[in-house]
């Protein structure tokens, strides 16, 4: 199935060249060796071929000229592409985990209880009402000091006389009464604490110097039994700070907590501060090789090493690739091959030069060769380059009508180049390279069959068989 705009360019092309041709669908799928209903569906739009060999079949077939071809390629590319991204889309939705629902926010009453609960095992002692605190709760409200507190904290919790509230103090906090909820974490009893020791601290100061005051009027030892005072409160509310609890006081914690908040934000502004974006790197530039790109169905042959009775009969040009792997055939003579250069992004590629470079060199091989048509001739090359793999150093030399390099390609401009090698005396491997730039970037691409080199070999007075139409089996060529 094509996809979208592309898809729609190409049948368009394609159905313009079979209107103009004046044959009628079931007489161009005779000859394309093509369904009625297939054909019909490429030139609406209702499917795209696999490999571009049917179209070019039937443009040919239409009379289609050198240019229209190349056209009608790049749109075949362009509509390939955008099926490849479509079906990789869908693969990628279907892959994706179903989100789960967004789970409704908890009230806010509701998230306090299960912070305040503690553990029945080892239950948390109730809060000492501070100095100037209102009276405790009931009796059934409060738990035995002996139970659950040790001598200590009953005595850090015991309201000295001197530190009645008075009647110009301040309403005691709701949040220190004895009716308060539930006690909280160990830092609230650490504040508790503090605020006891500075009240008492407060209170003992300021009888420190009404006592020596009265005592002794403005002399001396006035300042030193002060003094003496102010130390001994100043001791006295150090020691129950040292005692408390071990956990951060609030006055330390918020000078804990902002460099874990604070470094996200310096990690998140860190790709802005990037002063340049990266340079392009990798090869710019890619090749989509058909190593079988038939001239037209008769013309192909391939050598096998295997008897012709036990040969299965002959492929169509689609399924040439898949037939000779499997048999391990090798073209023999002469072999045409399509390749198709494609930048990877928006910027120009230059391609300067192209080559053909021999791997290996040897006899013929003693197999025999297989026609893979009968009854439509063999045709000559009319574009593209050829070479002669005979020759000690391989040359490419462009056929009448094809200008030789250096040509340009990028990402929406592709080019299709055909290249036709000749052997009638070697068994040769061989692949293609390409020299290529891009701004200061500069390579070779070497051209091969997804991987594997090219291999032609002759087949020059070797033991030839066909398949005529009709019959079942494999027989001698019949030479007209």
């Amino acid at each position: 199935m094509g996809s979208g705009a592309e898809n729609e360019a190409f049948a368009a092309r394609l159905k313009e060249l079979k209107e103009r041709s004046g044959l009628s669908y079931g007489q161009l799928a005779k000859r394309l060796h093509l369904s009625t209903s297939t054909l019909h569906r490429y030139c609406n739009g209702d499917a795209l071929p696999a490999e571009f060999t049917p179209a070019d079949r039937l443009a040919r077939l239409c009379g289609a000229d050198r240019a229209e071809l190349m056209d009608l390629h790049r749109r075949w590319l362009l509509a390939d592409a955008a099926r490849a991204a479509a079906k990789e889309q869908q693969e990628a939705v279907r892959a994706e985990p179903p989100r789960p629902a967004p789970a409704e926010p908890a009230p806010e009453e509701a998230a306090e209880p299960p912070v305040r609960k503690e553990p029945a095992a080892a239950p948390e002692p109730a809060e000492a009402p501070a100095p100037h605190e209102t009276p405790a709760a009931p009796a059934s409200e409060r738990r035995p000091a002996d139970e659950s507190q040790s001598a200590d904290e009953r005595h850090d919790q015991e309201p000295a006389p001197e530190q009645s509230p008075t009647p110009d103090q301040e309403p005691p906090e709701p949040a220190l009464t004895a009716t308060a909820p539930p006690p909280r974490p160990r830092p609230r009893r650490s504040r508790v604490l503090l605020a006891s020791a500075a009240a008492l601290v407060v209170l003992v100061a300021g009888g420190g110097i009404v006592a020596g005051r009265l005592a002794g009027g403005d002399g001396d030892g006035d300042t030193e039994a002060a003094k003496a005072g102010h130390a001994a409160a100043a001791d006295r509310a150090v020691t129950p700070s040292r005692t408390g609890s071990e956990s951060p006081t609030p006055s330390k914690s918020p000078s804990q907590t902002p460099s874990p908040r604070t470094s996200p934000s310096r990690t998140a502004s860190s790709p802005s501060t990037s002063p340049t974006a990266e340079a392009p790197t990798g090869t710019p530039v890619t090749a989509r090789v058909n190593a079988h790109a038939w001239e037209d169905p008769c013309s192909p042959r391939y050598l096998v090493h295997s008897d012709h009775e036990g040969m299965p009969p002959p492929p169509t040009e689609g399924d040439a690739p898949g037939w000779a792997r499997a048999l391990g055939a090798v073209p023999a003579g002469r072999q045409r091959i399509a390749v198709t250069l494609q930048g990877t992004g928006d910027e120009t590629v230059v391609l300067n030069a192209m080559r053909v470079r021999t791997l290996r060199s040897g006899p013929p091989l003693a197999w025999d060769a297989y026609i893979m048509g009968v009854g439509c001739g063999g045709n000559v090359p009319a574009e593209g380059f050829t070479t002669d793999l005979d020759a000690p150093r391989p040359a490419l030399k462009p056929l009448s009508g094809q200008r030789d390099f250096p040509y340009k390609v990028s990402a929406s401009d592709p080019e299709v180049f055909y290249v036709t090698a000749n052997t009638t005396a070697h068994d040769v491997t061989w692949c293609l390279e390409i020299d290529w730039s891009s701004g200061d970037r500069h390579g070779t691409l070497r051209v091969t069959d997804a991987g594997t080199p090219f291999r032609t070999a002759p087949a020059k007075n070797r033991p030839t068989w066909q398949w005529p139409p009709g019959d079942t089996a494999w027989g001698p060529e019949v030479k007209g």
